[in-house]
């Protein structure tokens, strides 16, 4: 979506470190055994197991075409050890049992995230020789998903439906017509899609290939999560509420009361009760002569830092509980335990929950912590992250700059 034509004149100050949010970590360091038998520590020892078991068994054998190649690609040596590797095709296509084997090649163990993840039981069927149509389709989605070029979320969220458009959704359309190998790239691909686009549209179409893969006995007890929290994040509650009735389990919170309050127009947010689990859908005046919204995340280590630090500073701790609004994300009222416990243990800094991004068209970007300053209704001035530097002066800067902080102060702050 576009950027609010009068946020063009809003002002970056990058100031330290951000949480991004993201899909998951595609990349880790691996655990060392420390095994000095393993054969492989570096790119040339890479070289020369490939070209070794070219014609010979390997574990690598055990990844498709396309996925071993994107598996070698992520492979990063330093001081004669892998310090890096790709992660999500280890977790779609092997066990934890193959995972071993994969890294026991260069020496390492999993980390108990792969181990979590990983296929409960081998594939049946033998990988193909040569990728499909559907899995070169992946891969280019793949390579456009994980890329490291520094773009905003609001760019990586566009190009990332752009790819599943142009490269998937036509198969999305007739899961039943793919065979077991094809019927999981898309949907992967769909998993990853909706994380970045959460609309009802692909919130129902994972829904879909997902029922499709359950049929085959294809799905995890993972991909009901990830559905359940698509389709709150799309803010179907209805129908998320009846897949959650469908689908029980131990490890999901129902969802909390809903209420609306009157005169929803522009940007909403959910207020959380204190005590019981409810939300209430209010809205976000923003014509105030100056306010500051701070898009902050309870799982933010950076956020949490700036919380803190705030409410130790008497100036800005006054003007904070006056001024400004705790933002969270709109990623699902799944994480409302976690911001009622904000609540409970920042009580002079209460957070709320975004009802949906497209209400807050001026926000390029959703990592935390930003603090976005308003002055008469309008984007002002853009602080990013907080930890390194000396965030209280840009921030106290940005706020004199507003009317927020007299200019003595924001030039005396720290």
């Amino acid at each position: 979506m576009p950027m609010h034509p009068k946020a063009l004149a809003a002002v970056l100050v990058s100031i330290a470190a951000i949480c991004s949010p993201s899909a998951g970590s595609q990349e880790a360091s691996p655990a060392r055994n420390e095994s000095k038998t393993a054969p492989v520590h570096s790119t040339a020892d890479l070289d020369r197991y490939l070209k070794a078991t070219a014609n010979a068994p390997s574990p690598l054998d055990r990844l498709s075409p396309l996925a071993r190649k994107r598996f070698l690609d992520s492979l990063e040596f330093r001081d004669g050890a892998l310090v890096s590797h790709g992660r999500s095709d280890l977790i779609a296509e092997l066990t934890s049992d193959e995972i071993r084997q994969v890294l026991g090649i260069f020496g390492e163990e999993p980390d108990e995230y792969l181990l979590t993840l990983a296929r409960p039981a081998p594939r049946t069927a033998p990988l193909p020789a040569e990728p499909s149509d559907v899995e070169r389709s992946f891969d280019t989605f793949s390579q456009i998903a994980d890329s490291r070029t520094r773009h905003s979320e609001e760019e990586r969220s566009l190009s990332i439906a752009h790819a599943y458009e142009e490269q998937l959704a036509k198969y999305a359309g007739n899961p039943q017509e793919l065979d077991d190998y094809d019927l999981e790239f898309v949907f992967r691909a769909a998993q990853t899609n909706v994380f970045y686009n959460p609309t009802p549209k692909y919130a129902r179409s994972a829904q879909t290939l997902l029922a499709e893969a359950q049929s085959r006995g294809l799905s995890r007890p993972t991909d009901f999560g990830y559905v359940y929290k698509a389709l709150v994040s799309a803010r179907l509650f209805d129908e998320a509420r009846e897949f959650a009735d469908q689908h029980p389990s131990s490890d999901r919170k129902p969802l909390p009361q809903l209420h609306d309050a009157p005169g929803l127009t522009g940007a909403t947010a959910w207020a959380l009760a204190r005590d019981k689990r409810e939300l209430t859908r209010k809205p976000i005046d923003l014509r105030q002569p100056a306010q500051v919204i701070v898009v902050s995340s309870p799982s933010c280590h950076f956020s949490q830092d700036a919380a803190r630090d705030i409410r130790n500073d008497p100036m800005l701790a006054k003007l904070f509980r006056q001024h400004a609004t705790w933002l969270n994300p709109p990623l699902g009222t799944s994480d409302f335990d976690d911001v009622q416990a904000w609540n409970r243990e920042h009580p002079d800094q209460p957070m709320v929950i975004a009802y949906a991004k497209d209400e807050w068209p001026m926000f390029e970007d959703w990592g935390t912590p930003i603090f976005y300053i308003f002055k008469d209704g309008e984007l002002a001035e853009t602080v990013r992250g907080w930890g390194a530097g000396k965030p209280h002066d840009e921030l106290s800067k940005a706020l004199g700059r507003v009317g927020l902080l007299p200019a003595d102060e924001a030039t005396a702050s720290r």
